[in-house]
């Protein structure tokens, strides 16, 4: 004969009243102490969201972000300032690629590759107007047309555009005519947007041949290269990053980073230490234009 479990109950529940009683006691001290449970959950929760979290910032640094952050979502919103007239210096094309410039001098160049870029490029603009200092920007074509108010933004604050290929080939793939289309689309969309044509061009990847130099030339361009770098466009870590455009700094030279092209984040964070240690060296940061003027003014340009 099979047997239920619920047949046999507990004597508690059989019958009276005082059991009935004891039970519905019961069940109401447990919601009591649940209800108890659950405010006490969300006064800590609420309360650990008072104070949230912030990342340490680096403590050699001098620089302090903006309090309100600039990113994709949101445009630059800097009130425009007349651009300085030492990233307007004329100055005529050299027949060959520079790869710093006076060597007497204590100044130095820092340059940035593939922007614009809508999450990056701003925050680094950011950085050098707190810090009163102009770069160069080496923008590539197809995205001065796709961001132009950033590239605008780029030129009002004083720093120089130079022109970096329309597409970022390795122009020594192309024939005469494609470096040429490469060139002129790329300083033509620079010049709609900033009102000046450049004057500079970096070959993308730093890859260059004789046609590659002439046909620059032709257009009024003057190569540039660089001497100083630490490769942060594989993203070794900010240290790594510090480290290697500190060890190589040297009157004259030409720093290479990145404002676009990928993760740059860690480029970012690189750059105000990176202006703080070259300023205690006592640099003074130019612009490529400006680092041509003073190169030619003292015939000690680089071969």
């Amino acid at each position: 004969m099979h047997t239920s479990k619920y047949s046999i109950q507990p004597p508690e529940y059989r019958t009276g009243t005082a059991g009935i009683n004891r039970g519905v006691l019961v069940v109401l001290l447990c919601g009591l102490l649940c209800m108890i449970g659950a405010v006490t959950l969300v006064a800590n929760a609420a309360s650990s969201n008072l104070v949230p979290a912030r990342p340490p910032q680096p403590a050699t640094s001098n620089y302090v972000p903006p309090s309100t952050p600039t990113n994709a979502s949101s445009p630059v919103s800097q009130t425009p300032t007349a651009p300085d007239q030492t990233s307007q210096i004329a100055v005529k094309p050299f027949n060959y690629p520079v790869f710093y410039g006076n060597t007497h001098l204590p100044e130095i160049a820092l340059t940035f590759d593939d922007g614009p870029n809508p999450v990056y490029t701003p925050q680094i603009l950011a950085i050098l107007r707190a810090y009163h200092i102009q770069a160069t920007f080496f923008d590539v074509g197809y995205l001065v047309k796709d961001f132009p108010d950033i590239v605008r933004q780029e030129f009002l604050q004083g720093n120089s555009i130079g022109n970096h290929s329309w597409s970022h080939p390795d122009l020594t793939k192309l024939s005469a005519q494609g470096i040429v289309s490469q060139l002129v689309n790329t300083s033509n969309a620079i010049q709609s947007v900033t009102g000046t044509r450049p004057t500079i061009f970096r070959p993308p990847y730093g890859s260059f041949n004789r046609v590659v130099i002439a046909q620059a030339f032709q257009q009024n361009l003057t190569t540039i290269l660089w001497n100083d770098e630490s490769h942060d466009w594989t993203t070794p870590g900010v240290t790594v990053i510090v480290h290697g455009i500190l060890t190589l700094a040297r009157n004259g030279g030409i720093i290479l980073l990145h404002d676009g092209g990928g993760f740059r984040a860690q480029t970012v964070a690189a750059l105000p230490l990176i202006i703080d240690a070259l300023q205690q060296r006592g640099f003074t940061f130019v612009t490529i234009p400006q680092l041509l003027h003073d190169t030619a003014a003292s015939g000690k340009s680089s071969p």
